[in-house]
C-alpha cells in the first residue's frame, strides 16, 4: 500500500466557499463511490484563499499508480469521465506526493467523528525539506503523524507520469482541540478542516 497526498489549487471560477462546499458535498462522495482500491480517503480544506486550497490523502492498494490509471481505478470509462469532469471544474492544478510510510510521533488516537462530517478541532499540516532536521511536535497536539515522502509525480506533456525528487521529505499532520491551542510557533503551517470519507487504515498491511 502507498499513500498519495495532493495539494490542490482551487479553480478560479469557484470562490473559496463554493470550492469547499462542492468538494465536501459533491466531489468527495462521487470519488468515494466510483474509485476502486481506496483503503482510506481524507479531504482537508485549508483556511484562506491561497495555495493549496485543499490537501487530500488517499491510501491506495497496491500503489499510487493504481489510482492514476483509469482502467484500474474505475469499473468503466464512464465512471472515470464522471469524476474527471468534476475534477476539471474544481481544480486548476496540483502537487502530488507519494508516501511510502507513516511515522506516529504523538500516539493519540484519531479523533472520533462520523464519516463525511467535519472532524472536531483543527488540523495542522506542515512540510519539511530535510528529514534529518525536523522540529519536535507542537504541544499540546492530540496526535501527530509524519508522512515519509518517497518522491513526487508530475504529468508530462504526453500525459505520462514521471517521478521527480520531492521538495518535501516529510509532511506532518497534527490534530489540535482548537485554534487557540496551536499557539504561535506554527510558522507557515496550513490550518485545515478535516473530513474523512473512508477511515484511514491503522497499518500499512494491504
Amino acid at each position: 500500500m502507498e499513500k498519495s497526498i495532493f495539494f490542490f489549487k482551487r479553480h478560479p471560477d469557484r470562490t473559496t466557499e463554493n470550492f469547499a462546499h462542492h468538494y465536501i458535498t459533491n466531489h468527495a462522495p462521487l470519488g468515494k463511490k466510483l474509485t476502486q482500491g481506496l483503503r482510506g480517503y481524507t479531504v482537508n480544506i485549508v483556511d484562506g484563499d491561497g495555495f493549496p486550497a485543499a490537501v487530500t490523502e488517499h491510501w491506495v492498494v497496491p500503489d499510487v499508480m493504481h489510482l492514476l490509471t483509469p482502467a484500474q481505478a474505475y469499473k468503466s470509462m464512464e465512471d472515470f469521465q464522471q469524476v474527471l469532469v468534476d475534477d476539471q471544474s474544481l481544480f486548476s492544478g496540483f502537487e502530488l506526493y507519494v508516501v511510502t510510510a507513516e511515522k506516529i510521533i504523538v500516539a493519540g488516537p484519531p479523533i472520533d467523528s462520523a464519516l463525511e462530517q467535519r472532524t472536531p478541532g483543527i488540523k495542522l499540516i506542515q512540510t519539511f525539506a530535510d528529514a534529518g532536521n525536523v522540529p519536535p511536535p507542537l504541544p499540546p497536539a492530540r496526535r501527530v503523524v509524519d508522512n515519509m515522502v518517497a518522491h513526487q509525480l508530475v504529468m508530462t506533456e504526453s500525459y505520462d507520469w514521471e517521478k521527480v525528487e520531492s521538495a518535501a521529505r516529510i509532511i506532518r499532520m497534527s490534530w489540535f482541540a482548537d485554534m487557540e491551542s496551536v499557539g504561535a510557533d506554527a510558522g507557515d503551517a496550513l490550518y485545515a478542516r478535516e473530513y474523512r470519507f473512508i477511515g484511514a487504515p491503522s497499518s500499512w498491511d494491504a
